[in-house]
């Protein structure tokens, strides 16, 4: 569901339809806007993520590569990174070389200064992040920007255009739904209502975390009784 379609979901649970041919964002409702659905959609879209994230922490993995600067040892983490997941260096394409964190008061006990000889040297270093920076222990002294390869939990991006798609799974945007009637109720103070939908988007929410967890575990196809001999006591 695009964000428009989940908009008008929420708007019918809500009892307040538009046109779906309307131009968007519609703000000349007296009750709810489209930009304050909207924002109500990008909040419970990070919410959404978190819960998948505690579920599976690789879910939203991605990688990007730092530009790799010679005397330079601080680097600004990839846009949107929630979590470092693994650093590498990958001068050896067919053999990465994990980088270890450490603490910033153990760069030096853990690891102490190796050197880049040339762009294929074997680096031994580690890596550790100071706010939204990371630190490579070993400076480097020459360029590359396709060396450290950062894996990251990333961000999902809000979304704003009526026709965009939020990243999460599609199978799980109705809960985007409950969540934005679950907020403009909340913003009109309804009761019994706004309990209701907060029930229905926790079951929901619920319900995702179970069938993340569930795509982790490997089942067997099929049961095989064990055969074994038992002799006498």
């Amino acid at each position: 569901m695009n964000l428009l379609e989940v908009i008008d979901a929420s708007r019918i649970l809500l009892n307040e339809p538009l046109s779906s041919g309307r131009t968007f964002p519609d703000n000349t409702s007296s009750f709810w806007t489209d930009s304050q659905l909207t924002t109500y959609h990008n909040l419970i879209q990070q919410e959404l993520q978190q819960t998948i994230i505690q579920a599976d922490e690789d879910y939203f993995v991605t990688q990007a590569y730092l530009s790799v600067v010679a005397g330079t040892a601080e680097y600004a983490l990839p846009t949107n990174t929630i979590k470092v997941v693994r650093v590498e260096d990958n001068r050896d394409t067919s053999s990465p070389r994990e980088l270890n964190p450490v603490t910033i008061n153990h760069r030096e006990v853990l690891y102490p200064p190796t050197y880049f000889l040339t762009s294929q040297a074997t680096w031994n270093g580690g890596y550790y992040l100071r706010g939204q920076q990371i630190i490579l222990t070993d400076t480097p002294n020459y360029t590359n920007s396709a060396v450290v390869r950062v894996h990251f939990v990333r961000r999902l991006a809000d979304v704003t255009a009526g026709s965009d798609t939020s990243e999460l799974p599609g199978e799980h945007h109705r809960a985007l739904v409950w969540g934005i009637t679950k907020y403009a109720l909340f913003q009109e103070q309804a009761g019994d209502a706004y309990v209701q939908a907060s029930g229905e988007y926790e079951k929901m929410t619920a319900r995702i975390q179970k069938e993340v967890e569930a795509r982790q575990i490997q089942r067997p196809r099929r049961v095989t009784q064990a055969q074994g001999y038992y002799g006498e006591g």
